[in-house]
């Protein structure tokens, strides 16, 4: 974390010539709080950069007024769009969100007990969005920091308490539905209702929604507070909730071996499914299936026969499966856990050159307000991704569906027609087998397949070893059904 910065006022004129130059241009050195104090011209900025030297001649940040930021931005892609977009390299903010912005620890730890509440929704929420046809443990990391309760996790890490998460999950949206060719089954603004629960922290206009989830919300404080999680632990939170929600079903679904859990799980699915609507439904439902196996934050077979009525119990039983155990949803599916929770903790940006590709509101507008197909030339780090910066310090990666990757010295070389193209990558006769290249390619090729076999054969035998039976925190062996007898394994554990 930076100290000391250098920046001057200028107006829009001076801007013109400094913006490209700014390390000979002779700013001043401040601190934190000059900063803030400084006085910004009508129409102009604050421009500088972190630290004492500087050897980019392009600046850090941009302070400009509240009432100017639209007005700025359209002149900077006016007169800069050589070196847009400006957002990947130049972090622009107004005056009052400079204030907030230098206040902002570089370290985020605000999410403290409740990072495995996060990372087991987060997982839950990639597996719903796949519509459970992906194996997490083959999910790039990147593909799971693309979800919304990412955004979400990492902004309550950043930002704390008081961050408009509505807003946030519109801009994720947005985006989403923007770059991408087809929507998911969860809209983000469906996810609310999770993260307020998550930090038992409602926005005064969701007055229902807030007496109807504040008890899950206690319920999670009290998991989370809780150093040591054992099988009576779980048994007295599962009948205290019973109680207070006046739901047998659910002090049953933490009582003995897994096959009777099973079947007092489809008993509360039947009474919720009877009972008047309520935002806290599917919460129970999740609460309930996280007692089956606590800590397993992804079990698809559970709870399929209940998706058309109750679609969001899958991710709130993410949720609680966080809260059971941290420590394995951060180890499950090979550590991806462990990748959203490092990404959630990272220092942040905010006094230093932006990570993002671009930021939400420079994307904004090279999008405009037309919902169709949207056709621009943006170069990110990876190909056919894109880092976005919803809020300050908060970026989330999106793969392109709809951009057009940007490719240089090739805009000017006209593409050739179709039949043009395919003359093109048709082999020569003469040349198909005795070239030197296609001869490597099938010795490569070959190998591969040596590779892929030795390995289909050792996951065989893999599977007709007898395996080992895992036991739950409730005591009971997931290998084992009634009467202690060795039972096939869940298919929802396999999954």
């Amino acid at each position: 974390m930076w100290t000391s910065l250098r920046a001057r006022a200028v107006d829009r004129e001076q801007l013109l010539v400094v913006f490209t130059n700014v390390n000979k241009a002779a700013p001043e050195a401040l601190n934190l709080d000059e900063l803030v104090n400084m006085k910004i011209p009508d129409r102009g900025a604050i421009i500088g950069y972190w630290g004492e030297n500087h050897a980019d001649p392009l600046p850090d940040f941009l302070v400009v007024r509240d009432e100017d930021v639209k007005d700025t931005f359209a002149w900077l892609s006016s007169y800069f769009s050589g070196v847009a977009p400006i957002t990947q390299w130049c972090r622009i903010c107004t005056a009052s969100e400079m204030k907030e912005l230098i206040r902002v620890a570089s370290k985020p730890t605000v999410v403290g007990s409740r990072l495995g509440v996060w990372v087991g929704t987060i997982l839950a929420e990639c597996s719903v969005q796949a519509n459970y046809n992906i194996n997490l443990k083959e999910l790039p990391g990147t593909a799971a920091l693309t979800s919304a309760t990412f955004a979400a996790a990492r902004a309550i890490a950043v930002w704390g308490r008081g961050v408009d998460l509505s807003d946030l999950a519109r801009r994720h949206e947005e985006m989403y539905t923007r770059l991408r060719e087809s929507g998911r089954p969860v809209p983000a603004a469906a996810l609310l209702p999770i993260w307020h629960t998550i930090q038992c922290e409602f926005p005064l206009k969701l007055d229902l929604e807030r007496r109807a989830l504040e008890p899950l919300g206690g319920i999670v404080e009290t998991i989370t507070s809780k150093r040591e999680v054992d099988a009576e632990f779980i048994q007295e939170v599962a009948a205290s909730a019973s109680k207070g929600f006046s739901l047998p079903e659910l002090s049953d679904c933490a009582h003995g071996p897994q096959s009777d859990r099973v079947k007092a799980l489809d008993q509360l699915a039947r009474q919720l499914g009877s009972g008047a609507k309520s935002p806290a439904l599917q919460a129970l439902l999740g609460f309930g299936a996280s007692l089956i196996d606590p800590g397993a934050a992804v079990l698809p077979e559970l709870l399929r026969k209940y998706l058309g009525t109750f679609p969001l119990a899958p991710i709130w039983l993410g949720a609680f499966a966080g809260a059971w155990s941290p420590i394995r949803v951060l180890t499950d599916h090979q550590g991806l856990g462990r990748i959203i929770a490092k990404s959630i903790l990272a220092d942040s940006d905010l006094q230093s050159k932006p990570s993002c590709d671009i930021a939400f509101e420079e994307i904004s507008r090279w999008l405009g307000s037309d919902t169709n197909t949207a056709k621009i030339s943006l170069r990110g780090m990876a190909a056919r991704s894109i880092n976005i910066e919803l809020l300050h310090g908060v970026t989330c990666p999106f793969a392109v569906g709809r951009l057009e990757s940007y490719r240089s010295e090739s805009s000017s070389i006209p593409a050739p027609n179709r039949s043009e193209a395919q003359d093109a990558t048709r082999p020569k006769a003469t040349t198909v087998g005795t070239s030197p290249q296609v001869l490597n390619t099938l010795e490569l090729l070959t190998k591969r397949i040596e590779v892929v076999e030795k390995a289909i054969t050792r996951i065989r035998e893999d599977m007709n070893a007898p395996e080992a039976p895992q036991t739950d925190l409730l005591g009971d062996s997931v290998n084992k059904g009634p009467d202690d007898k060795p039972a096939k394994r869940s298919r929802w554990r396999r999954s």
